[in-house]
């Protein structure tokens, strides 16, 4: 009998993640960490969940109700009995839907939309199917992104991204062309020695009066995590574990 995998075990919540096209990670980790929340948020979703990590981690951070949508059937079971078994089942639910399909169907505007989104074109496909839906936008464009980002979204709700450097830019030129405007970004570095590979966008669409602009650094050059990360984290790893 193959043995039952398990869970990573938060601070607050348990996370299992073994069926999910994207495990708990360290984009997730970022995202659902540094995201500057309001306090007034009351409807976020969370596009592309996985297991449903960020959702968690921003019940856990606000009072918002979270809904969290992915098209991978499996991702979404594992997502909602990750949320019936955390403190704030009553506000997180998890639905099979495309992000485009949902959209369409919602008549209630959202205040923040947050993901970890499939944009990695560049790369060669990966041999595993669920991985390839996740990791590549087969399914999910950055236009259909944005158009359905700006159908779902409040006139003061923000969308938060967590990407690679270089489809980051592509983003951020397609959604200014949309009528979005950066209001936060975070440029994440492996090491200090090495240059960005992450970068966390907050955008809304009104201007801001200034883009707060910030950089942050996972790992020291000895392997061990930055002071920085642990600070960010702190309240989400389980005592000790970094």
């Amino acid at each position: 009998m193959k043995p039952v995998a398990e869970p990573f075990r938060f601070r607050q919540f348990t996370l299992h993640h073994h069926q999910s096209t994207m495990k708990a990670g360290t984009d997730a980790m970022l995202l659902g960490s540094w995201l500057p929340l309001t306090g007034q948020e009351q409807r976020v979703l969370d596009v592309g969940t996985g297991s449903g990590i960020v959702a968690l981690m921003l019940a856990q951070r606000s009072q918002a109700f979270i809904h969290a949508i992915d098209i991978h059937q499996a991702s979404v079971q594992e997502a909602a009995q990750n949320f019936q078994n955390s403190p704030w089942s009553n506000r997180l639910n998890a639905e099979f839907i495309s992000f485009q399909k949902f959209a369409l169907q919602q008549s209630r505007h959202c205040d923040l939309i947050v993901s970890n989104p499939p944009f990695f074109r560049n790369s060669l496909l990966p041999a595993d199917e669920r991985l390839k839906m996740a990791k590549h936008n087969l399914n999910l464009s950055i236009a259909d992104f944005i158009n359905s980002s700006l159908l779902l979204l409040a006139p003061q709700g923000r969308l938060a991204v967590i990407m690679p450097i270089p489809e980051a830019a592509d983003f951020c030129a397609d959604a200014e062309a949309k009528g979005f405007f950066m209001q936060h970004q975070l440029f994440v570095m492996p090491t200090p020695v090495r240059p960005p590979s992450r970068r966390i966008l907050l955008l809304a669409r009104q201007p801001a009066d200034k883009i707060n602009t910030q950089h942050l650094t996972v790992r020291q050059t000895n392997g061990k995590y930055t002071e920085a990360y642990i600070s960010l984290t702190r309240d989400f790893h389980p005592e000790g574990y970094l």
